[in-house]
């Protein structure tokens, strides 16, 4: 179930299509964005989304559960939240924080600070990277790095080219870079399980793991190597906003659809018990 939730939060929100507009985009009132994800036709997660951002600063949380019957016997909850500045439009993170709960296993997260743009984050986690039976990242792999929520949300939301090049991302245990390639214009097919049909932008994201990896379960079989991401304006308002992904996977074809769209005061987030984080080890 853990790679399924990391494959959904890397991949939700992802990249929009290319933009030369100088100004920088805002989404207020904040926006809330709900997505389900499937596997195998099963519906396995449900996402949450809120964006909040304006010309100086940004505040992007997520929550994921497992649903339907997947929930009943393997109940897994998590939440990310971003907070940062922008500069010229780019988002810069200055504080991530990430939590889990699987079952009766136990709360593990995740907190980080950012001391300055490009430096290296400070981490503190529960449990410590050292005891969490996976390599360490080096401080020198971390530097230029983003969390996984500013960097995806900035590809989108962010200047200039847009669903090109390669991302660095640190979420606090794991190195993994990101390139990006543009496919062209594609339709989204009317169904059941979406609220949007109609013209996307196509993007096709390759992953590549660097270090961290719980190698003993999380051999490289058990990720896409590509996933598409299907990308269309929601409303005038809003900038282009993943509408679709879909991936395969060693479990069976990922897909994941836009469900509903919220603004303002309705796009918090329910309380999952998750936060505060306490204090931990410092890696």
């Amino acid at each position: 179930m853990t790679r399924i939730a990391l494959v959904g939060t890397v991949f939700l929100g992802t990249l929009g299509p290319a933009r030369s507009d100088p100004t920088p985009t805002t989404v207020q009132p904040p926006v809330g964005l709900a997505y389900k994800l499937y596997v195998g036709g099963l519906n396995a997660l449900s996402f949450d989304t809120r964006i909040a951002l304006d010309t100086g600063g940004y505040d992007i949380r997520l929550q994921a559960r497992t649903s339907g019957w997947i929930g009943s016997l393997w109940p897994f909850v998590l939440e990310g939240r971003s907070e940062g500045t922008r500069v010229r439009g780019a988002l810069t993170p200055e504080r991530f924080a990430t939590a889990n709960l699987w079952g009766d296993n136990g709360k593990r997260w995740v907190r980080m600070t950012y001391p300055s743009p490009n430096a290296p984050p400070e981490v503190n986690a529960e449990p410590a990277p050292t005891a969490d039976d996976r390599a360490v990242v080096p401080v020198s792999a971390r530097a230029g790095t983003r969390d996984p929520i500013s960097a995806i949300y900035g590809l989108i939301l962010g200047q200039g080219e847009i669903c090109s090049g390669e991302h660095r991302i640190f979420d606090g245990r794991r190195r993994y870079d990101i390139s990006a390639e543009r496919l062209g214009s594609a339709q989204v097919p009317e169904s059941s399980y979406a609220v949007y049909s109609g013209t996307a932008v196509k993007c096709r994201l390759s992953v590549k793991k660097v270090t961290g990896f719980w190698e003993k379960y999380e051999s490289k079989s058990r990720y896409p190597d590509t996933v598409d991401v299907w990308l269309a304006r929601i409303t005038d308002d809003l900038p282009p906003l993943p509408v679709r992904i879909q991936t395969n996977t060693r479990v069976g074809e990922l897909r994941v659809h836009l469900t509903g769209v919220t603004r303002g005061p309705a796009t918090e987030l329910p309380d999952a018990g998750l936060f505060p984080l306490q204090r931990a080890a410092t890696d």
